[in-house]
């Protein structure tokens, strides 16, 4: 958004509160039809809901469950324009893809396949200002890779990744750990699944 190095603090949480000047600032560099204002009577929704049966069953194991599915419905309706043009790039090749899918309560993948083969893509937007800040998004990408792998050991991960630095011979190490190909390319995606298409119906 190249506003201010803040934004990924607030993002974070280490910044915890924010100024609504602030807040739309950033919100003006976005989506320009996003409410403020819906924005905060979402919130006090969930404030006045806590308020009630949450706070009566915060320590229940269907709390725990109803917070876990939330979370899960949230982030299964948002998308990032990267992901969106890897799923349209996709179907253009026959493929199916699934938007943002739970592999379980706490693992969600941004991109799903099931044919030709299992197939996970990981789209990841690096907006860094300096070699320490890529790593650490770099190291937190693997983590996810690693997570992916436990839960689908034959699925084929594909990390697709859009950064302002270039990638280091120690990123790319990092990432080999869990990801079966880095791309860098949407183009370098379908053709890697094309790829694994030919080879199941080879086989």
């Amino acid at each position: 958004m190249k506003i201010s190095k803040n934004i990924t603090k607030h993002e974070s949480g280490k910044i915890a509160s924010i100024k609504l000047a602030t807040a739309k600032k950033f919100l003006s560099k976005t989506n320009k039809t996003f409410s403020p204002e819906a924005v905060l009577a979402t919130f006090e929704k969930f404030e006045a809901n806590s308020k009630g049966w949450f706070k009566a069953h915060q320590n229940s194991s269907k709390a725990s469950v109803a917070r876990q599915r939330g979370a899960i419905a949230s982030m299964q309706l948002r998308s990032t324009p990267q992901e969106r043009k890897v799923c349209e790039e996709l179907r253009k090749k026959g493929f199916a893809p699934k938007l943002n899918k739970a592999l379980s309560n706490k693992v969600i993948v941004d991109v799903y396949l099931e044919k030709p083969a299992i197939i996970v893509i990981e789209c990841k937007q690096l907006v860094t200002f300096n070699r320490r800040q890529q790593t650490k998004k770099i190291r937190e990408l693997a983590y996810q890779g690693y997570k992916t792998k436990f839960l689908k050991p034959s699925a084929k991960v594909i990390a697709l990744i859009a950064a302002n630095l270039p990638l280091t011979q120690s990123d790319l190490e990092e990432l080999q750990g869990p990801f079966d190909i880095v791309c860098r390319k949407v183009s370098e995606v379908t053709n890697y699944c094309d790829q694994l298409g030919s080879e199941v119906s080879m086989a």
